[in-house]
């Protein structure tokens, strides 16, 4: 007998997997034109602190990857304004191509969820890992086939005093804050949940700091 939709929704997985869908949204409105890091970096947070509550390396990539697909589907909406120099022919491609490009840039995402849910079992633990591989792929995204480095993490940092990094250490040392920040509030989101609040209080000052 099939489940109801009702039910289905009730689920802990199925919100887990709306949880991901808003704070990937989120992480995409730090990217230009919008600039709000201010709800971007805390949302990777949420996102890594999702990754570590994974009970599979599967449901980590899931999670991961469909918060890479609503984050990339805002920064990267403009791929689509070709489609409707000639609408009546081709505009119909233009949510394909959206959906395509987005859904195999979250791949990078997916992944280094996947390989920290792998290898770590430690929820703490898992989040740094997940910030460190997250780190090295998107270093590789701006390599593999030519590279295409658009939407990074570090992105979200353009027009404000931090983008003064990129000087000494490019795009991947900013990418390097937000990640770094990211998995501080994950942490601290955590240690909130366990009870440990003056470990959490610490852990999200230095983070603000």
């Amino acid at each position: 007998m099939a489940t109801p939709l009702s039910v289905r929704l009730r689920h802990p997985s199925a919100w887990s997997l709306a949880m991901a869908l808003v704070m990937g949204a989120l992480t995409g409105l730090g990217q230009a034109p919008w600039g709000l890091w201010w709800l971007a970096v805390p949302a990777l947070g949420a996102i890594a602190a999702q990754v570590a509550r994974a009970r599979t390396p599967g449901r980590a990539f899931l999670r991961a990857w469909v918060a890479g697909l609503a984050g990339f589907a805002l920064a990267m909406h403009w791929i689509v304004e070709p489609f409707f120099v000639d609408a009546p022919r081709h505009g119909w491609m233009a949510p394909f191509a959206l959906l395509a490009m987005t859904g195999g840039m979250a791949l990078f995402w997916g992944m280094a969820a996947a390989f920290a849910a792998w290898g770590v079992r430690a929820p703490v633990a898992r989040i740094w890992v997940f910030a460190l591989a997250m780190l090295a792929l998107e270093d590789l995204r701006g390599l593999l086939f030519t590279g295409f480095p658009w939407a990074l993490t570090g992105h979200v940092w353009i027009g404000t005093p931090a983008d003064q990094l990129a000087a000494p250490g490019g795009a991947l040392l900013l990418s390097a804050l937000s990640l770094g920040l990211a998995a501080a509030i994950g942490t601290g989101w955590l240690r909130w949940r366990q009870g440990r609040r003056v470990r959490a209080g610490v852990v999200l000052a230095l983070a603000a700091l």
